[in-house]
């Protein structure tokens, strides 16, 4: 017998994507990271926390926990964390889905949600997104089938930023059966502050979670911490019965905090990457191409050409910039929102590029 599961002997590791070395000045763009550091109280919590690091982490997230429960409304019982939402996804596969089970899920999107699917040896059912980058309702639902066990949609949308109106969120919770667990990834929630998820899910009589990160507007990615806000008590309890219990750090989990609280933060992040991202827009438009709409922290578009050759003339210009791997997809370009300089810095390294 093989030491390895055949699922397992199946996987790659993910790819390593290019980072900077620290040596030149190049722009990494790729990754959807935050161009600005986090909030001043965050990184002061956080330190505040190393001297104590010989002691483990609360297990039920503490503090963070009562903070995210009083402004979200959702009580602590039915809320779960994680070492970033990446974990918690992987954990709802790892919960609702067997050999014998089928999860529908977006593409272009977070590759999570097909990764996770195949090792926990069940069918994935991809849905390809609408033309403006936001997940297809009737598409996905239409998609569902006896032995699917989860429902994955995404808004904004990983890859294309396209984000589900609240009709059209609405039409797939009310109509994903009772018996599927209804999965809401809401990594760039708040770059879309028109959304009402929790309002709209409360209508649904079927279980349901809705997972968000720290990493993107909080911009705390390397301290690795996420949420999940679910339906019932009964599903933060699974997870956190999977879930490796000192997983979250305390430096994570005081920073979090005290970045939930700093608003005036937040809202120079936001403004940073809506001013940033008209900024993309516009020059991508003066290049001629057609972005599509986003509501996140990056824009996508069709370059009308493969994207790969690009990608490598702007990283020869020391620009990292993200292809879109997806079938279908390989015309498309990616570009985190960066700072002034670093968009207008990004744009010209396109322009030379095409002009290669």
């Amino acid at each position: 017998m093989n030491w390895i599961a055949p699922i397992a002997a199946e996987l790659r590791a993910p790819m390593v994507h290019p980072r900077p070395d620290g040596a030149g000045d190049t722009l990494a763009l790729n990754l959807n990271e935050s161009p600005l550091p986090p909030s001043p109280l965050a990184i002061e919590a956080a330190m505040a926390t190393i001297a104590g690091v010989n002691r483990y982490p609360p297990t039920d997230g503490g503090p963070l926990t009562a903070a995210l429960a009083a402004k979200t409304g959702i009580p602590a019982e039915r809320i779960g964390l994680a070492c970033g939402s990446d974990m918690l996804l992987h954990l709802l596969c790892m919960v609702s889905l067997a050999p014998d089970r089928s999860a529908v899920l977006p593409f272009p999107s977070f590759p999570r949600y097909g990764l996770s699917t195949r090792i926990a040896g069940a069918r994935a059912i991809p849905v390809e997104v609408g033309p403006d980058g936001a997940n297809d309702p009737e598409r996905l639902l239409a998609s569902i089938a006896p032995d699917t066990s989860i429902v994955f949609c995404c808004t904004p949308n990983g890859n294309t930023g396209g984000s589900l109106s609240r009709a059209a969120l609405a039409h797939i919770a009310r109509h994903v059966p009772d018996e599927v667990m209804l999965v809401v990834d809401e990594a760039y929630a708040e770059f879309d502050p028109d959304a009402d998820t929790l309002a709209v899910l409360a209508e649904r009589r079927g279980p349901w979670a809705v997972t968000r990160t720290f990493s993107k507007a909080y911009a705390l990615a390397g301290l690795r911490i996420g949420y999940m806000l679910a339906s019932d008590a009964r599903v933060a309890e699974v997870i956190r019965a999977v879930r490796p219990i000192f997983e979250m750090t305390s430096p994570a989990l005081a920073a979090a905090e005290a970045a939930l609280g700093d608003m005036a933060h937040l809202e120079l992040m936001l403004k940073t990457t809506s001013e940033g991202r008209s900024q993309l827009d516009a020059g991508l438009r003066g290049l001629g191409f057609a972005p599509l709409p986003s509501r996140a922290n990056f824009i996508t578009t069709d370059l009308r050409r493969p994207a790969g050759p690009i990608l490598r003339a702007m990283e020869a210009r020391g620009v990292l910039v993200r292809g879109v791997m997806d079938p279908g997809w390989a015309n498309f370009l990616r570009i985190t929102v960066g700072l002034p300089e670093q968009n207008a810095r990004a744009l010209a390294a396109l322009r030379e590029a095409l002009d290669d």
